[in-house]
């Protein structure tokens, strides 16, 4: 009975209504149908754009095939690949402003950036081969569409409230929270951890950095990116890696696509009041582009004004300064007096154990006492691959080179076991000549409080080679290792809720430094969808560390002047806690075609100085990492 009377109700209900429910039912069909365009309006507009890159990955493919194609044959399909590449971000753009179309421009963002890569690739090898292709209005075309897919991708996410903004915070984004803080990021390039007293030299070398950041964070397993300092500095303030953002080689700021916002830009457009002070060379803004986001950025562009010296300058490079922090730390404290009540951002950058090793007294003998060698050291030694040393009458010698006066072609000659013993203690001694200089800074940093609200963060872009592997310097833009002395760098982290000091073991990467601070800062990064860092996790928090491996990889390209290596090159590896893994290709002349793959496996547990080769028996090992690496560096591809 009950049923029936509600079914006579319904029916009675739907009678007197029923044209305004066919109406909602109507517009639901409508509604529905409209939604249901959508969706394979999308996925057609998704294919379209996986169809343009494709195509023209498939130009470029035409242009790296043929190094002598002609002149009109190259602007045909330079017009087709730009027709292609703005087809895929017109079809990005149809998608709106949603979630889809944010993965659609972070697509294009990350295919276009590895396009420029074999693009670049393609201008130089053009250029050896002296084919004048007109490639300059494809690399025009693919930065605009670049930085159109980040402006779009930054757009989206300030306009959207993400869910991961209500998510749970972890220990250590609750340990490290510093809201409003200000941070001092002092960066030292070509300092090694092993020669600081912190991190366990038994030498006094450090005792005003080891004092400063005794109740700090101490991270001893970190890798970067490269083993020069440009391509790392752009990594450490945009969060990508070399392989991203293409800055691998001081004429390839054209190519640097600078819609990427910085940890300086971020900052500034957060309140910061921002100020860097550099030692010139690879920081130079004409090559890194890092000048972005400060209000006020010391390298050799304004360095007359200020009377600044030089401490190297190599031939073709001569206006470049690699200044040590002597020549300018007044300057940045001066800045410091005048900005320490605003809410700042502070770099400081220097070159102090850079070659050349010519401390000042009364450092070099405190170091260099009982020593001797008959080698200049106020020039730099150079190699470019692993060396024997050579024994003659009971001594030991080292094969090295220099760069020679004219058109800096190379010199050749030996040096004595000796001499490079006396290089190391210059190199502490240097250390030191720079520790003593930055305890001014830590005083005035003392004196005016800042202690209690700034985060000081003390690294390095890379370290150095010594003689390890018969190796000196790094190889530079010519050549790079992936050596521990050359990737591993110094990371303190002096943070005011942090009353103790704690050695921290997880694996971190240049390009976390960045989401690091802005996390603990609580900023949102409105190109997250980009960075290719994590904030950090720390285990002693009891976090879960973000990386399971660390990477590094860049390619080198060829310098006719120099006579012992003028052959492309790329070094890369992936390392774990137990394993590391280094590869390295030799490419003919084109840059495309590898002539020659080594690789090395080293236990890193028990043989921490990387000296023993174990790929040829630990194949397991071996092919687990190689496996890993390639998935990397098919991101890049």
């Amino acid at each position: 009975m009950q049923r029936n009377s509600l079914l006579k109700q319904g029916r009675t209900f739907f009678l007197r209504h029923k044209k305004f429910i066919c109406g909602v039912f109507f517009l639901f069909l409508i509604f529905l149908g409209i939604k249901i365009k959508e969706s394979n309006d999308i996925s057609t507009y998704q294919k379209q754009i996986e169809e343009s890159l494709s195509l023209a990955s498939f130009d470029l493919g035409k242009l790296e095939a043929d190094a002598s194609i002609d002149s009109d044959t190259a602007s045909q399909i330079s017009q087709t690949y730009s027709g292609h590449i703005l087809s895929a971000l017109s079809d990005a753009q149809k998608i709106g402003k949603s979630e889809v179309a944010k993965k659609s421009y972070t697509t294009l963002f990350r295919s276009l950036s590895s396009q420029l890569k074999i693009l670049q690739m393609i201008q130089r090898r053009a250029l050896v081969v002296r084919n004048e292709m007109p490639l300059e209005s494809m690399s025009n075309t693919n930065i605009s569409v670049q930085a159109k897919a980040v402006e779009s991708i930054t757009t989206i996410n300030q306009e959207s409230k993400s869910p991961n903004d209500t998510k749970e915070k972890t220990q250590t984004e609750t340990m490290l929270a510093c809201s409003g803080c200000n941070i001092v990021l002092i960066s030292l390039t070509t300092l090694r951890p092993d020669r600081m007293g912190i991190y366990g030299y038994e030498k006094k070398t450090t005792p005003n950095i080891d004092a400063f950041f005794k109740n700090s964070l101490i991270f001893k397993n970190t890798v970067a990116p490269t083993s020069w300092t440009t391509p790392n500095a752009v990594s450490l303030f945009t969060s990508v890696f070399p392989y991203r953002h293409n800055l691998t080689n001081r004429r390839a700021s054209p190519f640097y696509n600078k819609s990427i916002l910085t940890l300086s830009e971020m900052l500034k457009k957060n309140g910061y009041t921002t100020g860097a002070f550099t030692g010139g060379g690879d920081y130079n803004n004409a090559y890194s582009g890092l000048n972005r986001g400060f209000d006020f950025y010391l390298d050799e562009k304004n360095y007359k004004e200020f009377r600044m010296k030089t401490n190297i300058s190599i031939n073709d490079l001569e206006a470049l300064f690699y200044a040590p922090l002597r020549e300018f730390l007044p300057l940045g404290i001066d800045w410091l007096n005048i900005n320490h009540q605003k809410k700042f951002f502070f770099l400081l950058q220097g070159y102090d154990t850079h070659c050349p090793l010519s401390p000042h007294e009364p450092f070099g003998s405190q170091f260099t006492k009982g020593m001797k060698s008959g080698e200049d050291h106020s020039i730099c030694y150079l190699t470019y691959e692993d060396r024997e040393p050579l024994y003659k009458e009971g001594k030991k010698y080292w094969k090295v080179h220099i760069l020679g006066e004219e058109q800096g072609q190379s010199v050749e000659k030996y040096i004595l076991q000796e001499d490079v013993d006396y290089m190391n203690a210059l190199y502490d001694a240097r250390v030191a000549e720079m520790d003593f200089y930055l305890n001014n800074f830590f005083e005035k940093v003392k004196s005016l409080g800042l202690e209690k609200n700034t985060v000081f963060i003390l690294m390095s872009d890379h370290g150095e080679m010594l003689g390890e592997h018969g190796r000196f310097m790094r190889g530079g833009t010519i050549r790079g290792n992936s050596y521990k002395e050359s990737l591993n760098f110094p990371l303190l982290i002096k943070h005011p809720n942090i009353k103790d000091p704690l050695l921290i073991d997880d694996i971190v990467q240049t390009t976390d430094i960045m989401p690091t601070i802005l996390s603990l800062l609580g900023i949102k990064d409105p190109q997250k969808d980009i960075r290719e860092g994590k904030p950090l996790q720390i285990s002693n928090f009891g976090d879960t560390p973000i990386n399971e491996y660390g990477f590094s990889g860049a390619q080198y390209e060829r310098n006719n002047l120099i006579g012992y290596f003028n052959f492309p090159s790329s070094s890369e590896s992936i390392q774990d806690k137990q394993w590391k893994l280094i590869k390295e290709s030799i490419f003919e002349e084109d840059g495309f075609t590898e002539k020659d793959i080594s690789y090395k496996l080293f236990h890193l547990s028990e043989d921490p100085g990387e000296n023993i080769n174990l790929y040829d028996t630990k194949k397991e090992e071996a092919e687990k990492l190689k496996s890993q690496l390639e998935q990397w560096l098919d991101n890049y591809r």
